[in-house]
């Protein structure tokens, strides 16, 4: 393995490792630019204690997204609970600009997204135990760019079909 290839690697491995921001975003309107792999993880405490005795607390709750630069989007949804109490609904929606919606589910992995806003909806239904129960989802938004050909790539490919051609037109 060459020096350079090595050197690559080191950088690609950089790369997908992300920007990361430990605390939660506020929920309003969150940029993220695709080309830069960012990660952002969003997350809400549904009910302190002790609102969640034996409680039913519904969602939903809604934020937007804008995406500076046309990639790829990922989001998946977990839940973390302490002192009992369950999350009986737990899902979330993606809606376009238009109010189109373009998933539901609980984990979405490499949804191709324009230079544009869209919406999460989390979905919740939370039953509360005891007084001491405390409830939150959290939900990581990561992004890469695009999954295009670098331009060596093309050129190789490119070269290649010429290559053919020159030999089918010799063979005539």
């Amino acid at each position: 393995m060459s020096m350079k290839s090595i050197l690559m690697s080191g950088v690609a491995a950089l790369a997908f490792a992300g920007v990361t921001w430990a605390n939660p975003v506020n929920p309003g309107n969150t940029v993220l630019n695709p080309s830069n792999f960012e990660t952002v993880s969003e997350s809400e405490q549904v009910c302190p204690p002790p609102a969640c005795a034996n409680a039913v607390i519904n969602g939903p709750s809604s934020y937007t997204v804008t995406f500076t630069t046309p990639g790829l989007f990922g989001a998946s949804i977990t839940s973390s609970i302490t002192g009992g109490g369950t999350f009986t609904t737990l899902f979330f929606n993606f809606f376009d600009a238009a109010n189109n919606l373009l998933f539901s589910g609980t984990n979405l992995v490499d949804y191709a997204v324009s230079a544009a806003l869209y919406t999460i909806e989390v979905q919740y239904t939370f039953q509360g135990g005891p007084a001491s129960a405390s409830a939150r989802w959290s939900m990581p938004l990561t992004t890469g760019p695009a999954l295009l050909p670098e331009p060596g790539t093309l050129a190789l490919l490119g070269l290649g079909l010429g290559f053919l051609g020159f030999a089918q037109r010799r063979r005539r």
